[in-house]
């Protein structure tokens, strides 16, 4: 996504005006480039998701699995990104989505090359 379209999709979660604000935020979000377009084209064939980070990241990832489960009802765990290479990572099929949480510089390295 570009800046402008993150920015934009961000607007739903941060603005507390009330209703009004959030349906023209959600609008906006909606009438986005054909980036929104090719996402939802790939995501849509999506059975199984796994959330991967380290430490404060790892947490953030349990929280984003469950809501994957509670809003779309796509089977999905969390993982913790030291684990994978201890047989999770065989679990990682065609067609499973995989999304890595890298928010801490120092662990960003030691995530990637897992």
């Amino acid at each position: 996504m570009r800046r402008r379209e993150v920015k934009i999709c961000r607007i739903i979660f941060r603005t507390e005006s009330g209703l009004r604000a959030n349906r023209v935020a959600l609008m906006n979000c909606l009438r986005l480039s054909g980036t929104t377009r090719k996402v939802s084209d790939r995501l849509i064939s999506i059975q199984d998701a796994f959330f991967i980070g380290r430490g404060i990241d790892y947490a953030v990832g349990l929280e984003g699995s469950l809501k994957m489960k509670e809003i779309s009802y796509i089977h999905s765990e969390a993982y913790a990104a030291g684990e994978l290479k201890h047989g999770t990572i065989s679990l990682i099929e065609n067609n499973t989505l995989v999304i890595g949480i890298l928010t801490q510089n120092e662990l960003y390295e030691k995530t990637v090359s897992n």
